[in-house]
């Protein structure tokens, strides 16, 4: 098997494709214009967000996305454009109708988005909520039968932050030094933050148990994060592939849930309406990744893959804008201004969008272990 050279940005497209001492600085002219005065970047954008909808893995949204990649890579003149299965993955989710709103004391609109493989409800339901006021097992063995059908929230101690500094910075020489001189193999200082972090999220899933086993109608919960006006929402309990729904885990805005919490922490009953309705897939369970390549020339030397890629999934809140359309559209406009060039690598280019990243990088940890390694030995093949 041939030498694999991979990268994780295509910085300087005309160095992968230069000759040892004579660049072809036409080409590079070409690539640039191309880029700068012809880019389809914002297109492939809008095709795999606005277009697609939100794509969690084995989601109608994801195969739209991943349909729609591998037809218009082909259509660039790529070969071997394709969704490349790399192994078991389990059921899709899709979210069809939600609504929630608190109706008492007073009625307010409540901001917020169910979490994957939430249940669903039987249309409408009314429901009161209960506050937890717990932090570990002994406090949430006082609410022991008395979590059926019933909104479970757990008391919150923590408050926003006030945002006085910028959202984004450019970075300066000396940073991009420390980024340069950084030790990977320096001893890790422990992290009391990440300690607590593990510690609330444990006692969660313990909460999350005892919710599913008393019959709970679900659970609201929130991060000091959702603030201006975004919610942060995932994964609800960890989904192992077999497993069906059996509570809804809905992210909720900051402001919203304290409201709540205030009112129930002065003895005010709270109430909810919930409608939620999520449909499961589980035609193809398979995992898929869209591959696609521009051959290389040299007889020598186009067993070698220069291989480029971002991750094609996202979370089910939105259209992954960010996280990751931009990374993989930005992937598909290099390999684009390179076919419409036409240009004539010595290597082989490989682009691989992945799928099932968002939720434990799967789509390219089995794509590396498919193509990569020896399945019998685990150990990478020879170059």
């Amino acid at each position: 098997m041939g030498k694999r050279i991979f990268i994780p940005f295509l910085l300087l497209a005309g160095s992968l494709y230069a000759q040892k001492e004579n660049p072809d600085m036409a080409m590079m002219a070409k690539i640039r214009d191309e880029g700068l005065n012809h880019s389809q970047v914002m297109e492939i954008v809008y095709n795999l967000t606005d277009a697609s909808g939100p794509r969690l893995m084995q989601s109608p949204g994801y195969f739209r996305a991943a349909r729609w990649a591998k037809t218009k890579l082909a259509s660039w003149g790529l070969e071997n454009a394709n969704l490349e299965p790399w192994g078991p993955w389990g059921k899709g989710w899709e979210l069809e109708k939600y609504y929630l709103a608190m109706t008492a004391p007073y009625y307010k609109p409540l901001i917020g988005f169910p979490k994957t493989f939430s249940k669903g409800t039987d249309g409408l339901v009314h429901a009161q909520v209960l506050l937890l006021d717990a932090t570990d097992s002994a406090g949430l063995a006082v609410y022991q039968g008395q979590l059926k059908d019933k909104i479970v929230m757990i008391r919150r101690t923590d408050s926003l932050t006030l945002g006085f500094q910028p959202d984004a910075g450019r970075y300066s020489d000396s940073d991009l030094l420390k980024l340069a001189a950084f030790d990977p193999k320096a001893p890790v200082p422990p992290s009391h933050a990440y300690d607590a972090y593990i510690a609330a999220y444990r006692f969660l899933t313990q909460v999350k148990k005892m919710a599913v086993r008393e019959g709970a109608l679900g659970i609201l919960t929130t991060s000091p994060k959702n603030s201006d006006g975004t919610v942060f929402v995932q994964n609800g309990i960890p989904y192992n592939g077999e497993m069906e729904p059996a509570l809804n885990d809905i992210s909720i805005a900051y402001e919203d849930f304290m409201t709540m919490q205030r009112l129930l922490q002065h003895q005010v009953p709270v109430t909810i309406d919930l409608e939620l309705r999520a449909k499961i897939y589980a035609d193809d369970q398979q995992g898929y990744n869209v591959i696609a390549e521009i051959p290389g020339t040299d007889q020598k030397l186009k067993e070698q893959l220069v291989m480029i890629g971002g991750h094609l999934d996202s979370w089910q809140g939105a259209t992954g804008a960010t996280d990751n359309a931009a990374g993989s559209a930005v992937m598909m406009e290099v390999v684009r201004i390179l076919k419409a060039v036409d240009i004539k690598p010595r290597r082989t280019i490989r682009i691989a969008l992945w799928g099932g990243e968002e939720t434990g990088l799967h789509g390219s940890k089995n794509y590396v272990k498919n193509h990569f390694t020896d399945t019998a030995t685990k150990k990478f093949n020879a170059a």
